[in-house]
């Protein structure tokens, strides 16, 4: 019997039925699935607007409130909340809406998150053995300013886990301002670079001040906290921190010697220019061109000799600040240029033309 003769011999009108059977079996389970994972989906969004919409009056109450009384939570808003899923939508709602808030409407917006018993929520996200989840129990205890967990808190501002690490840490600055940066004392692992500007545009919101213990973390032994403490002091005028600075030019690290050599120039005394040209000569030539750029901006007639013998400099980045500095801040600056472009065009001619233009001399 031929193979074609086999298979039509198989296929009997019984089995047909039955296999017609089964794929109606499973594409009726499939609409079933379908149906009913629209139908929960379109349950949640209404349910969503239905508590947001009853949190927005609520909320509105609250904020009208200015004796920070008992605020009536009604008994379907509190049978909404039974179901795990709503209760997180609440919490993110409201740590939406005290994100705008200050003074005491934010401090009502707190009081309604305590009153619906949902920081037992974010203390237990908080204890919870996931990274994830304690970073977001962490998350939402400092948004909604629990104060009182600040202690426990900070004991993970030098955890192992990079996102509980970050997170603990901004708590620290939210709750404390400038005296939250005091887990930089002990701080054992990477200060990354979206770390500190999220941590420096917390600072913004603040009044400057002196940093008490801004020495210490410069002469860290953890490079982060150098690097960061260096920007600290550029951004916050510490003058206070001028000659450790000066001792961070000697540093290892190319990184830490081209930060220190910016603040340095920020905290500039009349020695700072002739610190940075001390320095000059064992720099990398990214460091050097820093270094320039910096005496741009501080210095004087006293540098003119220095910066006439750069202009001989091989690499032309370094003729090219070097000659803007001279332009800037010598009294004859432009003359040694044209003197110079005169005596050998190629290339000071160019470079004359172009810090003129530049200068707009």
């Amino acid at each position: 019997m031929s193979p074609k003769e086999t298979f039509l011999g198989f296929i009997t009108a019984e089995r047909l039925y039955a296999v017609s059977i089964v794929f109606g079996c499973v594409t009726a389970l499939i609409v079933l699935m379908i149906y009913t994972y629209l139908y929960q989906k379109k349950r949640r969004f209404f349910t969503k607007q239905k508590i947001a919409a009853k949190l927005d009056e609520w909320i509105g109450e609250a904020l009208l409130d200015e004796e920070g009384g008992h605020t009536y939570v009604t008994s379907d808003l509190q049978e909404e909340l039974q179901l795990h899923v709503n209760r997180q939508f609440a919490i993110d709602q409201l740590i939406s809406t005290r994100k705008n808030l200050t003074g005491r409407a934010a401090t009502n917006i707190s009081r309604l998150y305590e009153q619906l018993d949902l920081r037992d929520d974010s203390l237990w996200k908080f204890h919870n053995k996931r990274w994830d989840r304690k970073a977001k129990g962490i998350y939402e205890l400092y948004m909604m300013n629990q104060l009182d967990m600040r202690e426990e808190i900070a004991a993970y501002t030098n955890s192992r886990n990079e996102h509980i690490r970050a997170e603990a840490q901004t708590a620290l600055i939210t709750f404390s301002g400038f005296e939250g940066l005091s887990f930089l004392d002990e701080l054992a692992y990477p200060l990354t670079d979206w770390q500190q500007l999220k941590i420096l545009e917390q600072l913004k919101a603040l009044t400057p001040q002196d940093i008490p213990g801004i020495i210490r973390w410069i002469r860290s032994v953890n490079e982060y906290v150098v690097l960061f403490a260096l920007r600290l002091a550029e951004i916050y005028y510490q003058l206070q921190v001028h000659d450790d600075v000066v001792h961070c030019l000697d540093h290892p690290s190319d990184r830490i010697r081209h930060q220190a050599i910016i603040t340095l120039a920020r905290l500039a005394n009349l020695s700072t220019s002739g610190i940075l040209m001390q320095h000059y000569p064992a720099e990398t030539q990214a460091n050097k061109r820093t270094i320039l750029q910096q005496i741009f901006k501080i210095g004087g007639d006293e540098e003119l000799a220095f910066l006439d013998a750069e202009l001989n400099n091989p690499d032309d980045l370094l003729k090219l600040e070097s000659a803007r500095a001279i332009a800037r801040n010598c009294s004859n600056g432009f003359d040694v240029l044209a003197a110079r472009a005169q005596m050998q065009p190629e290339p000071y001619l160019a470079i004359y033309n172009h810090v003129k233009y530049e200068l707009k001399r």
